[in-house]
């Protein structure tokens, strides 16, 4: 039921414009309408705000791949860089590979090896936030607070819709004391992502800001539901009940009376 999971993603976003994974849903169920054109902007926005969510570049890598939109490659190079795969993708050698050397090394513990191979990465100016990303991620570890500082506003500067650089900066103006600029910036982080995912990755489900979100979002939905969905969920089962009983009409009981026992051919000639 695409036409019905499109109206129902249009309703919520009509009240929760920035929710990340209901923007996701709804380009779905515009490529199975086939309404590609629709689709792949909406989905291209949710990259660059959130460029480690994995099932949306998958997504703009199969979507662009139907049109004449060249972010394929970036979406195919973002999987790459995250650790996903992608059919052919010995013909990609571009900044995913440093980059996921980057992360390599940073799991081992190796931070001079990790910096040289973001520094591989960024030096190739991709086209995606994911490489800025990752690698601010990579210097919170560092907890030198003015490098942090210095890093996140310079990232938050050239990125100003992704939800990480933000998020850090934010936090780190908050540290060094610049409370009202780094409110502004959540607040601005909170209608990007009404749901809060990328926070969550970042900081836990109990961080500091939790509050800034909405905790109880709900939409009074108009729609009518199609059969074939309330079927799906239960919704349009009627209660069991006892069998009526057929009524008899009185006149048929008083014709059969009246021709009990009598042949057919009886039954003929008193008519």
């Amino acid at each position: 039921s695409y036409r019905f999971a499109r109206r129902l993603a249009q309703a919520w976003l009509d009240l929760y414009s920035g929710d990340i994974v209901i923007e996701h849903l709804y380009a779905q169920a515009c490529l199975k309408e086939n309404r590609i054109e629709e689709a792949v902007p909406l989905i291209k926005k949710i990259v660059f705000t959130d460029p480690e969510y994995l099932p949306a570049q998958r997504l703009l890598a199969y979507s662009t791949s139907l049109t004449e939109y060249k972010s394929v490659k970036t979406a195919q190079e973002c999987i790459l860089a995250l650790g996903g795969r992608v059919p052919g993708s010995d013909t990609l050698a571009g900044w995913s590979t440093p980059l996921n050397e980057a992360l390599q090394r940073q799991k081992e513990g190796n931070r001079g090896q990790a910096e040289l191979a973001f520094q591989q990465a960024l030096e190739q100016q991709p086209a995606s936030p994911l490489a800025h990303v990752l690698h601010l991620k990579f210097l919170l570890e560092s907890k030198d607070q003015d490098l942090i500082l210095k890093k996140a506003e310079t990232y938050a500067q050239r990125w100003q819709d992704t939800l990480v650089c933000i998020l850090i900066y934010a936090d780190a103006l908050n540290k060094s004391g610049q409370e009202a600029e780094g409110i502004n910036l959540l607040h601005h982080a909170v209608s990007l992502d009404i749901g809060g995912q990328v926070a969550v990755r970042l900081w836990g489900g109990s961080h500091p800001y939790i509050n800034l979100w909405p905790d109880n979002t709900s939409i009074n939905l108009q729609l009518p539901i199609p059969a074939d969905v309330a079927t799906a969920v239960g919704w349009n089962q009627l209660p069991a009940g006892s069998p009526v009983p057929v009524k008899e009409h009185r006149t048929s009981r008083r014709r059969a009376a009246r021709y009990e026992g009598k042949t057919k051919q009886e039954i003929v000639e008193s008519k």
